[in-house]
Parts: structure tokens; sequence; C-alpha cells
């Protein structure tokens, strides 16, 4: 029996010794996405500042080699949440990876969790909060790298806000920009320059007859 309850405990103890608890420590600015402005945002997975669709991102370190001086990504947006709602999108750069985010607000704090995606609409309890992300079991035997990205609405929007924003614009939905030639043979030939050249083999076909020409009245 006793044997059976170590098994059950040893995992989540495990898992909590590589799970770094909310504490919303060092929060970096953020400026929320205005919602009115979705539509004017870069649609190229390689895009910085904004990133793709607006997203930007982070990591969560590896919890089994860092030191306690390092924090999980805290951001925070300082005011002007009162009378809004926000859309919270998470994405991990691993599919599938588990993540959550919190909010600090005391005793309310609202936690949520997903595996590779996180797509949560709520109502801010205050005008300035701060939001942590964090792991409970995919950072404790690697990083994890995500995408993140909090939409704010107009003062008064009404309860189908969220609903009507578009649902398509995730970063994995994007392909990266290429930034080198296609290998040869994967793009049409250039038109131009084939017709220099079916120009370029008339000229010379017809110096060929000339001179052929004047050869013959010179023999006779």
């Amino acid at each position: 029996m006793i044997k059976m309850k170590l098994f059950t405990i040893m995992p989540l103890v495990l898992n909590l010794a590589y799970c770094i608890q909310p504490q919303f420590k060092n929060a970096q600015p953020y400026t929320p996405i205005d919602s009115t402005k979705l539509d004017q945002l870069p649609t190229m997975l390689n895009a910085t500042n904004p990133g793709p669709y607006g997203f930007s991102s982070a990591t969560i370190l590896y919890h089994g080699n860092i030191q306690e001086s390092v924090n999980n990504p805290v951001i925070e947006i300082k005011n002007g949440m009162t009378g809004t709602q926000i859309q919270i999108r998470v994405e991990t750069k691993v599919n599938g990876a588990s993540i959550c985010v919190m909010d600090d607000v005391p005793q309310d704090g609202s936690e949520n969790c997903g595996k590779g995606q996180i797509d949560v609409c709520y109502t801010p309890a205050r005008d300035g909060m701060k939001f942590e992300f964090y792991c409970t079991e995919s950072c404790d035997s690697d990083d994890v790298g995500f995408y993140y990205r909090i939409v704010k609405s107009p003062v008064g929007a009404d309860d189908l806000w969220c609903t009507n924003l578009p649902q398509y614009d995730w970063p994995s939905n994007l392909q990266p920009t290429p930034r080198t030639l296609p290998p040869r043979g994967t793009t049409p030939p250039n038109l131009d320059q084939g017709s220099s050249s079916i120009v370029n083999q008339a000229k010379y076909s017809f110096v060929l007859a000339l001179v052929s020409v004047v050869c013959l009245f010179l023999w006779k």
C-alpha cells in the first residue's frame, strides 16, 4: 500500500521540482494589439517588430538546468484595460507542448493551460495586469519556445466581440519568407531571354546565307 502511494506521489513531486510556479517577477512592458488593426499586421513567419500576426515570442527555460535567479516570461499591461475585453493566444513552436498562462489578480487569478495552443477571452479584472507563461510538463526535458499575443477590444464592445475575431491568424498557419533563389528547373524560363536567343539565331542565319551568295558570285 505504501509503495503504491509512493509511485503515485513521485511523478507529482518530480513535476513540481521542474515547474517554477508563477511569481510575476521581472515583468516586461507589453502593449496589447488593437483589434481594429488586425488586418494591418505582418503575414510572414519571420517578421519582427511586430511579429507574425502581431505575435511576440519568448522561451520558458528547461527547469532542470536553470538557476534560481531565472524566472518564467512575464509581461505587464500597465493600464487602459478598464471597460474592455481581451483575447489571449499562445502557441508553442513545438507542436503539442504543454503551456500555461496566468494573470496576477489575487485569489481570482485566471489560469489557462493547453497543449500546443491557448485561446481564451475574458474581461480584465483591473486596469493594469501582469501575465506569466509557464509549463507543468514539457519544460522538464527541454526549453519551450512559444508565440503569444493579447488583443484588446474597444471600450464597451459587445459580448460577441471575441467570437467575431479572425480564427486563422496563428503563426503555425504561415510559411517563412524564402531568403534564397529557388533551385534551377523549378521556375519557368525567362521569356525575354528566349526571345533574344531566337532573334540572334535568325541574324546569324541571315549572315551565313549572304556570305554563301557572295561566294557563289565570286566563283563564277
